[in-house]
């Protein structure tokens, strides 16, 4: 009888410090990333940049993307749905500031560390709803709008007049892309005609682009806040016969608009590094739960920018 009691405890000490030592699933410890729609190619790039440095590292990671774009209740059920399955660290990617907020709450109650992803959280309403993250690693997003619209300038020159096409209407991404073209344009004496939102839609930034050209004939260039978009915008400039007199900047590098840039298409892309943005989050989740995470609500969120480059023929 004495040798059960032993055992048992034995059994129940061993299982305690199993749960001490970090949630497992199968017996490893795995990490989780939830990314915006996979159908983009820089979130693609991202999952299959990670993925791959994950499994020269004997590192156990699930990647998934949001549904869509326009699916914003959708990715944070997912996120849930993340924290209940008990990885032990989550990186996301939020489709706004503010819809992951409460399953990023959820996570932190469990002692599981969440970091931000490219896109940022709104940090002020995280904080007043008693979440943290653990940090955020992104692109200066001013900087590569204005990377974009001093490149416009150098193409088309003073006087000519241009259109900025961003993504969904309030996204913190787009519109800081947006603010930097803008404001090297007109520094550079370019005339802004237009800033609509093409909802990082290629069809929809194609119909807003042939829009655009039917009210404003005389437009020399766009500045897209993604390559997608930028690819729609191509189409539509190739359709209205305008090529040689209409240059098309996209943003992102991902290998479809760098083989347009090649190939003479699209004039020239910002590009980020969506793998080393990628890899850099999961590096930080890696070490935030080895080294004993703590759950701090008040402690500063740092952002670390992983620099952008102009991508030309």
């Amino acid at each position: 009888m004495k040798k059960l009691l032993v055992a048992f405890v034995l059994v129940l000490l061993i299982a305690g410090l199993a749960f001490a030592g970090g949630r497992k699933q199968g017996g490893e410890e795995r990490y989780a990333i939830l990314l915006k729609p996979l159908s983009n190619e820089y979130w693609s790039t991202m999952k299959e940049g990670v993925e791959k440095w994950a499994s020269e590292n004997n590192i156990l990671v699930d990647i998934y993307g949001a549904e869509s774009e326009e699916n914003i209740p959708g990715q944070l059920s997912q996120l849930e749905d993340l924290v209940r399955k008990d990885y032990v660290g989550i990186a996301v990617a939020p489709l706004t500031p503010v819809n992951l907020i409460n399953g990023i709450v959820q996570a932190n109650r469990k002692g599981i560390p969440v970091i931000d992803v490219d896109e940022q959280v709104d940090f002020a309403q995280l904080r007043a709803a008693g979440g943290h993250m653990i940090g955020n690693y992104t692109t200066d997003n001013i900087s590569v709008g204005r990377k974009g619209g001093e490149f416009v300038v150098q193409r088309i020159g003073r006087g000519s007049k241009a259109a900025i096409i961003q993504g969904f209407g309030g996204n913190v991404t787009s519109l800081q892309r947006s603010q930097g073209a803008e404001e090297a344009m007109k520094a550079g004496g370019v005339e802004v005609v237009a800033i609509q939102p093409g909802d990082w839609d290629r069809m929809k930034a194609m119909d807003v682009a042939t829009n655009i050209m039917q009210t404003h004939p005389d437009i020399r260039a766009f500045y897209c806040a993604n390559d997608t978009m930028a690819l729609g915008v191509l189409q539509a400039v190739q359709n209205a016969n305008r090529t040689s007199q209409v240059i098309v900047v996209g943003t992102d590098a991902v290998p479809g608009a760098v083989e347009s840039v090649k190939n003479g298409g699209l004039a020239a892309t910002v590009g980020q590094d969506p793998v080393g943005i990628g890899i850099a989050c999961l590096k930080d989740l890696i070490d935030a739960h080895r080294n004993g995470f703590k759950f701090d609500p008040n402690s500063d969120i740092p952002v670390r920018f992983i620099d952008s480059f102009l991508v030309t023929r």
